[in-house]
């Protein structure tokens, strides 16, 4: 059996107390009107930074899932540590949280590492799959993962992939997530801007003027290669509109000097399919 990969932002990025983390978790779920959305969701962009900064930007994406069910949940992240590959998986059976262990479905690791090259790793520090998985736990209780760690760098090069994931997850009804900060930057006022052409552009739902927007080098969106890779593959899995929920700042949440700080955006948005 492989091993479980312990929980590496407990006690910092989120509570390590469980009744804790769930009050706060349904305090932010809790907090977002309720909206209809036009369709059954097939894939979601959420941030990945601290609780306290994009916990409530998130909640907006993940209570379009209320009440919904999914065979397993593939999670697609920036990988920010020096790669060992364009794609890797870690190896073990299980994710772990406070909340409990979430079940890692091996038998499509295997079959994805068939269509396409993956890298195995056993160690890893990446917060950006673990940060998604106390929302997924407090809204589907019954929750596999396929959790995917995205260093390939170009937006434009990730056609293997998508057909890969696509071709896996045939014959299951799968979620698609797209772990993604927007553009951290030194100006409060640059943010706001480079976030609503991104915003724009994935509301078009256009794939093309999406990878356009998020190819630049100062694009400094961190998980664009993973949002160019679902965008496309929840399109073949026949969603036809993109629905960004919410957008904030890290300098919204703190209602701090805007002008001249460091500032990171947050995206929600949820693609559906009718």
């Amino acid at each position: 059996m492989n091993p479980t990969r312990p929980s590496v932002l407990a006690g910092e990025w989120y509570p390590d107390d469980p009744e804790e983390l769930r009050r706060m978790i349904r305090g932010y779920l809790d907090r977002v009107p309720e909206k209809e959305i036009a369709g059954f969701p097939v894939a979601l962009i959420s941030p990945h930074a601290g609780y306290m900064y994009s916990g409530f930007t998130a909640a907006h994406g993940y209570r379009q899932l209320a009440g919904r069910s999914f065979d397993v949940v593939a999670i697609l992240s920036p990988f920010h540590s020096y790669p060992t590959g364009r794609y890797m998986i870690h190896s073990a059976s299980a994710y772990e949280t406070p909340l409990g262990k979430v079940p890692v479905a091996r038998d499509l690791v295997e079959s994805l590492a068939s269509k396409i090259e993956v890298k195995k790793i056993s160690r890893e520090g990446e917060h950006s799959i673990e940060i998604q998985l106390p929302f997924l736990q407090m809204t589907m209780p019954d929750l596999t993962i396929l959790p995917i760690m995205v260093a390939s760098p170009s937006v434009w090069d990730v056609t293997d992939m998508t057909a890969a994931l696509v071709d896996t997850l045939k014959g299951q009804k799968a979620l698609l997530i797209a772990s993604s900060d927007l553009h951290h930057l030194h100006s409060y006022k640059d943010v706001k801007n480079a976030d609503a052409e991104v915003a724009s552009a994935l509301k078009d739902f256009k794939i093309k003027n999406i990878r356009t927007v998020l190819e630049p080098e100062a694009c400094t969106v961190c998980g664009k290669v993973p949002i160019s890779i679902v965008t496309e593959a929840a399109q073949k899995m026949r969603a036809e509109t993109l629905e960004v929920l919410y957008r904030s700042n890290s300098r919204d949440e703190y209602h701090a000097e805007y002008s001249g700080t460091y500032t990171v955006g947050y995206l929600s948005a949820v693609m559906t399919k009718e």
